[in-house]
């Protein structure tokens, strides 16, 4: 879950409402105070980003995961017995 300009209220509500081994990542704006920073993870997100487009950062974070679930793939047929 991305979230751009999200509050520490935000955050506590969505890893309430969300399962507990959902990502919550949250962007801030690149003048964010060190509060705020502190507050959204407190609050349960795994991370916080400063600045960025939030597109950008989404692009990037559906990459990644697509990397995983290949790496999963190549992994699984390596390690399966050879007939």
């Amino acid at each position: 879950m991305l979230f751009s300009g999200a509050t520490e209220a935000d955050v506590l509500a969505a890893r309430a409402a969300l399962p507990r081994r959902t990502r919550i990542v949250v962007l801030v704006d690149d003048d964010a105070r060190a509060e705020l920073v502190a507050a959204v993870l407190t609050a349960g997100a795994d991370v916080c980003v400063r600045g960025g487009l939030p597109a950008i950062l989404a692009s990037h974070l559906v990459a990644c995961r697509r990397r995983q679930l290949a790496d999963r793939w190549t992994n699984l047929s390596e390690s399966r017995p050879q007939g």
